[in-house]
């Protein structure tokens, strides 16, 4: 939990370390939407050193920002930042 002054806030992160040639697929990203949705978490993401399939894309599309996706490539742009 993040505490400010305006209220807590709760981050959920999943971290999947995939080999580049295995992608995260949906399921990855229903079950953290079930997590998410359970802890009532204002936000969920997961980042892998790989890549995601098309319907995990699609389907953390569909949570209206619920949740975010930080593949190897913007892990990389984003982990740059804090050099």
């Amino acid at each position: 939990h993040l505490n400010h002054p305006i209220g807590r806030f709760l981050t959920i992160v999943e971290c999947k370390k995939y080999a580049s040639k295995e992608p995260v697929g949906i399921d990855v990203v229903q079950r953290l939407y079930g997590i998410q949705q359970t802890k009532q978490a204002n936000k969920a993401l997961i980042v892998t050193t790989s890549f995601f399939t098309k319907p995990a894309k699609e389907e953390a599309a569909l949570h209206n920002n619920l949740i975010d996706l930080k593949d190897f490539h913007s892990l990389k742009v984003w982990l740059a930042k804090y050099r």
